[in-house]
C-alpha cells in the first residue's frame, strides 16, 4: 500500500497490518489456533476495519485485537498415540523404555525425535513413541493390590465423571459386573492376557 492510499483513509482509522505488511484479499493467514485462513476482503464502517476470510468470518473493529501470522505455524510431531509430541514430554518406545524429548531434526523428509535417558542420547520415529506408559508385569502385581478407587484413580471424583471410561464406558459397564470394585479382577485377567499374548477366550 502506498503512503497515498494510507493517507486517504478516514480518520482514525488504520489499515490492518499482519506481521508488518498490509492485508489485502488474497492473503493466506494462520490464526493462533493454526488454522489456515485467507482474506476476501476489507471493509472499513463507521465501527472500524473488517477483515472477511473464506469462511465469512471477521475480525476487526476499532481495536484489530486477533493474532494472525503471514508464516505457516510447524504441523505437530505426533507419537503412535495420535498426540503430538513435544520437547520435555516423557515418551515410551515399543521397547518399554521411556525417554525424555529434548527436540527434533528433520531427516529424509520426516521429523526424527531427538531423546535422552539412562545417559544415552537417541533419535527416534515419532510413529514408535506413546505418552502413555506400556504394562508390564511388575507394573500388574503392584496395581493388583490397590484399593478399587485407587485401581480407577477416582477418589473424590463423581460417576458421572468416571476417569477411567473407555469407549464411553465405566469399568462396571465394560466388564458386565455389578460394581466397579468387582470390575477390578476382570481388568487384571484381561491385562494379563494382553501381557501374555493370550487372545480370545484361551
Amino acid at each position: 500500500m502506498s503512503d497515498k492510499e494510507r493517507r486517504a483513509l478516514p480518520r482514525g482509522f488504520v489499515w490492518p497490518c499482519v506481521d508488518g505488511k498490509p492485508v489485502v484479499p488474497g492473503d493466506v493467514l494462520w490464526d493462533s489456533d493454526g488454522t489456515r485462513r485467507r482474506v476476501t476482503e476489507v471493509r472499513f464502517w463507521r465501527e472500524g476495519c473488517y477483515v472477511v476470510m473464506d469462511d465469512r468470518s471477521e475480525w476487526g473493529g476499532l481495536v484489530m485485537d486477533r493474532e494472525y501470522t503471514r508464516t505457516e505455524p510447524p504441523k505437530p510431531v505426533l507419537g503412535k498415540d495420535g498426540k503430538a509430541i513435544e520437547p520435555g514430554d516423557v515418551v515410551w518406545g515399543e521397547d518399554g523404555l521411556n525417554w525424555l524429548v529434548t527436540g527434533f531434526r528433520w531427516d529424509k523428509g520426516d521429523h526424527v525425535v531427538e531423546a535422552t535417558a539412562r545417559g544415552e542420547v537417541k533419535q527416534l520415529n515419532p510413529g514408535w513413541l506413546t505418552h502413555e506408559e506400556p504394562d508390564s508385569w511388575e507394573r500388574l502385581v503392584e496395581d493388583a493390590r490397590k484399593e478399587f478407587l485407587d485401581y480407577w484413580s477416582c477418589h473424590d471424583v463423581a460417576c458421572i465423571d468416571c476417569p477411567s471410561l473407555v469407549d464411553g464406558k465405566t469399568p462396571c459397564l465394560r466388564y458386565d459386573t455389578g460394581d466397579c470394585e468387582s470390575a477390578v479382577a476382570a481388568d487384571v485377567v484381561a491385562r494379563a492376557k494382553a501381557l501374555a499374548g493370550v487372545t480370545g477366550d484361551e
